[in-house]
This record gives structure tokens, C-alpha cells and sequence, in this order.
């Protein structure tokens, strides 16, 4: 019979292993939204980046070195999708997306940043998946399209701050857009 120790070594053995189960299970969720993100999109690359720390710009990271889990809960992925003007011109912009997933029973919740609503994914939903990716898509390609409305309004005390911004989508933590070359 085991002893009172022996039994916590037990049950701490068995925690970790479910942590570990849990956590790959978000890991590959992650990793299957930013695939998806691709195909849906027609992308010709997708970037991870690391959102905590200061990642090295010259590094190239794999999937699961840029997936950290936050205070709120969620395990965050970096991605760096790469736009440019037109696609054979050099004027090149980086939109970093934080993609936020956890899992709840069988379902998952998935936000793209930290204030994001999250949406409420079953396992095996690819659909599900694809409908919250098409808002993302819709966000970002807005801030394109009323870059410049959005300039004009500017108070004049920010004006010079907006026009170092123009291009860049200003919602808190969706995502961020920094020039490239």
C-alpha cells in the first residue's frame, strides 16, 4: 500500500501530465489557425514571432518557440504576415497578429489580441475557424481602407503622431503594423 507521500508523488504526476496534455493541445490548435490563416488567405509566408521578451529581428522562429502563456490564461502565438504595394514593389509593411486560444471542456476559445470578444470553437470546427479568420481579415483590411479617414479626423495636437501612423491600425492590441523597408 502506498504511503501518504508516495500518493502526492502520484497525483502531482498525474498533474503534470494533464498540464502537459493540455497545453500541446493548445499548442497544435495554434499552429492550425495560423495553417489555416495561409491557405485561407493565399499567403505566400507566415512569420512567427515571439510576443513576450525581445525577440531578435534577424531570427526566424518556429511555431512553438513563439507561444507563450499569458496572465490571462490564454497561450499566445505571434504571427508576421507581410504586406506590400503592390506585391511586386519594395514599400513593405509588418501586421504582427497575436492569436489568443485556451481550451474549456471539448471546445476552444480563440481571440486575435488581448481585448478581443473570443469565440467559442469546437474541437474539430474548421468552419468555426475560418468564419473567426474572416474577421480578423475584415479588421485589418478596414484599417487599410479608412487609414486616411482616420488621419483627417486627427486633432491637431496629434496630427504629426497620425501621420507616423498612417497605414497602421491603432486598435488596442489587435494587432501591430510597423514598416518594414
Amino acid at each position: 500500500m502506498p504511503t501518504k507521500f508516495e500518493n502526492l508523488c502520484l497525483s502531482y504526476g498525474a498533474a503534470r501530465d494533464r498540464w502537459f496534455e493540455y497545453r500541446g493541445e493548445c499548442r497544435e490548435f495554434l499552429i492550425r489557425v495560423s495553417k489555416m490563416m495561409v491557405d485561407d488567405w493565399k499567403l505566400p509566408e507566415l512569420r512567427y514571432r515571439p510576443l513576450e521578451g525581445k525577440p531578435e529581428e534577424d531570427r526566424e522562429y518556429e511555431a512553438g518557440a513563439a507561444i507563450h502563456l499569458d496572465d490571462d490564461g490564454y497561450f499566445h502565438l505571434g504571427v508576421v504576415l507581410t504586406v506590400v504595394d503592390p506585391p511586386e514593389n519594395a514599400s513593405r509593411q509588418d501586421v504582427v497578429i497575436r492569436i489568443c486560444a485556451k481550451k474549456v471542456g471539448s471546445t476552444f476559445h480563440l481571440r486575435f489580441g488581448r481585448e478581443d470578444p473570443h469565440a467559442v470553437i469546437p474541437d474539430d470546427d474548421d468552419d468555426a475557424i475560418l468564419r473567426a479568420l474572416e474577421g480578423l481579415y475584415e479588421q485589418i483590411k478596414d484599417s487599410y481602407d479608412t487609414d486616411l479617414e482616420r488621419f483627417v479626423s486627427t486633432t491637431p495636437s496629434r496630427a504629426v503622431e497620425a501621420s507616423r501612423r498612417i497605414g497602421f491600425r491603432t486598435a488596442p492590441d489587435l494587432h501591430h503594423m510597423k514598416p518594414s523597408t
